[in-house]
């Protein structure tokens, strides 16, 4: 399975695998750009553990403290995967945030970049997270971007799909299922892959990452399964780590116990009016 179908069943599956099967017999240049906007997808997860505060008054009422956000901060993500020497770079920014009724609602922009020797490729999602009861829910639309020489390709895709689960989820031993929904536009072409995950909860640990050293992050094991319209199935595990009034640290993902890409929090920017 190539890097692509890797990314993308990270980010589909709850990141998507699927999509990758989409893109996996296409020329690079789509390939490129279909990883790009699975990135995103990603990276909407990277949002997922959302802890969305009132927008009014000056309340912090957290719905979620494992992914603290207010509108203007920002967090900052680098992935690399096994065996290659491109990376992504990731972002998200909270555009706004307001109350609902029965939680919150935050919007989120994201981009993804990708650098190789050979191509570029970018991407741009428009993402709605809402807060229920510490429970996180998001739909979003991703567009990428690959060029190489004069070839240049494009993808997009329409996603709902589940966030952090609830704090008491969160605890070592708990676990919580949740499904998501993608659906793969490029040239006309349409596509539905359907996840289930399991998450669960094996702990705290300390992780160290370029963002700095986080005590008592939580470490989440997630088993992903992944389904085509066709039928065929992608299976894969994701470790997270969590860090509370921070968000999401580390990523790792893997298949039948080997490596595919590691995922790191590189910065984060706090919202104005706390800097």
């Amino acid at each position: 399975m190539s890097a692509l179908a890797r990314w993308r069943a990270c980010s589909l599956a709850t990141r998507p695998a699927e999509v990758q099967h989409s893109f996996v017999s296409a020329p690079p240049m789509r390939r490129t750009a279909a990883r790009l906007t699975m990135q995103i997808l990603l990276l909407v997860f990277l949002s997922a553990g959302l802890a969305v505060e009132a927008a009014e008054v000056h309340e912090k009422a957290k719905c979620n403290p494992y992914f603290p956000l207010e509108t203007g901060s920002g967090w900052s993500w680098i992935e690399t995967a096994a065996g290659s020497r491109a990376r992504i770079e990731k972002t998200l920014r909270v555009q706004s945030v307001a109350p609902e009724a029965g939680g919150q609602v935050a919007t989120l922009l994201q981009t993804a970049r990708e650098s190789a020797s050979t191509s570029r490729a970018a991407g741009r999602a428009l993402t709605r997270a809402r807060c229920r009861d510490g429970l996180v829910t998001l739909e979003t639309r991703a567009l990428t971007r690959a060029q190489s020489g004069e070839q240049t390709a494009s993808a997009e895709v329409v996603a709902r799909l589940p966030g952090l689960p609830a704090p008491a989820d969160l605890i070592k031993g708990k676990s919580s299922n949740a499904t998501s929904e993608i659906t793969t536009l490029d040239k006309g072409r349409r596509e539905t892959i359907r996840g289930q995950r399991r998450t669960t909860s094996v702990g705290t640990e300390t992780v160290v990452v370029p963002a700095g050293r986080f005590k008592n992050a939580v470490h989440l094991v997630i088993e992903e399964r992944l389904k085509r319209h066709d039928g065929s199935l992608y299976q894969q595990r994701m470790d997270e780590w969590w860090a509370r009034d921070i968000g999401l640290v580390q990523r790792i993902i893997s298949r039948a116990g080997k490596e595919l890409a590691r995922e790191v929090l590189h910065s984060r920017t706090p919202p104005p009016r706390s800097r």
